[in-house]
């Protein structure tokens, strides 16, 4: 397994969950990574707004965690996007589905609600993303310190029924990446600002690497979906530099997205992480929840109805 360093991180006043990775600044914006030993952080249950707080004691637990984080690092607001349905959409801060909750003793007001894969943050804010393995996005700019979380899983990149089926799914964009860069560029130009694609910066964070992301053309479940996948993407793109042999790269596809976007190939940054086999070093224990690794393991235990735990991913623009 491949082995990464891990920080355990500490808030005052409140049990932290670890491991934590801080994986520092980006121009003044902050990204922490909460891995196996976070707890299970469903996403259909953290970010709907119709499940109180106080609905179990994890749930308690979670939160009052995620608002006093938030506010360590000069948050007072965070959203909680649903990326349940790989619908590259991007949720503002009007959006009419937000649901606020605010967390006694913590100075902070959480939002959820939206099927959406990320949302869009100013200065004070933060987003908090649920991912099983599923890369995360943050864009960037530091200029008017406004910035994009995404979720962006295979689905989020393409359109699946223009691939698999020959028609566009009506009122969405391509690619989360694209709906991304696009909501950014229109709310920097609220700013003042010019819609300068090439000084957005990109992170990509908390995804599976392409070596356990297997899709083979062979597969006789998947196989006849898999090569409409990949000839929808290499007639999008021109390029297959993503599909090597049976992998599919997440990072390396989000990453010719948004070069061919216009942002500049020294402002996208990739951490690394491989959240299939990733492990601590000290302990050598698995680091990171993983949606293909965790499924594959609960089929071969037996267990039924299959429910995959989920890290969470913070970004704050304090």
């Amino acid at each position: 397994m491949h082995q990464s360093n891990v920080t355990a991180g500490r808030v005052i006043g409140c049990k932290p969950f670890n491991p934590f990775k801080n994986l520092g600044e980006i121009d003044g914006a902050k990204i922490m990574l909460f891995g196996t030993a976070g707890g299970n952080f469903k996403m259909n249950r953290v970010g709907d707004p119709y499940c109180p707080i106080e609905d179990n004691a994890k749930n308690r637990e979670i939160f009052h965690f995620i608002a006093h984080t938030a506010n360590h690092h000069g948050v007072g607001k965070m959203f909680f996007p649903r990326p349940e349905k790989f619908n590259a959409v991007i949720a503002s801060p009007d959006h009419k589905e937000w649901r606020e909750i605010v967390v006694a003793n913590s100075g902070v007001t959480i939002l959820r609600g939206p099927f959406c894969d990320g949302a869009i943050i100013k200065q004070g804010e933060g987003v908090c993303l649920t991912s099983g393995g599923c890369p995360t996005v943050f864009f960037y700019d530091s200029e008017t310190r406004v910035g994009i979380v995404t979720h962006a899983g295979r689905d989020c990149l393409f359109d699946r029924n223009m691939a698999i089926h020959g028609k566009a799914t009506p009122c969405r964009l391509d690619s989360v990446i694209r709906t991304g860069v696009s909501s950014l560029c229109e709310k920097m130009m609220r700013y003042g600002e010019g819609p300068s694609i090439p000084k957005i910066k990109v992170f990509i964070t908390c995804g599976i690497a392409g070596t356990h992301f297997i899709h083979s053309l062979q597969d006789p479940n998947h196989g006849h979906g898999n090569l409409a996948i990949k000839d929808h993407l290499h007639k999008k793109w021109l390029d297959d530099s993503y599909w090597v042999g049976d992998e599919l790269w997440l990072n390396r596809l989000i990453t010719l997205q948004c070069a061919r976007m216009g942002i500049l190939p020294e402002n996208i940054v990739c951490d690394g992480i491989d959240t299939y086999a990733d492990c601590d070093y000290q302990t050598d224990k698995l680091m990171w929840h993983d949606n293909v690794r965790d499924t594959k393991s609960q089929k071969l235990a037996g267990v039924h109805p299959i429910v995959t735990p989920r890290n969470l991913v913070m970004v704050c623009i304090p």
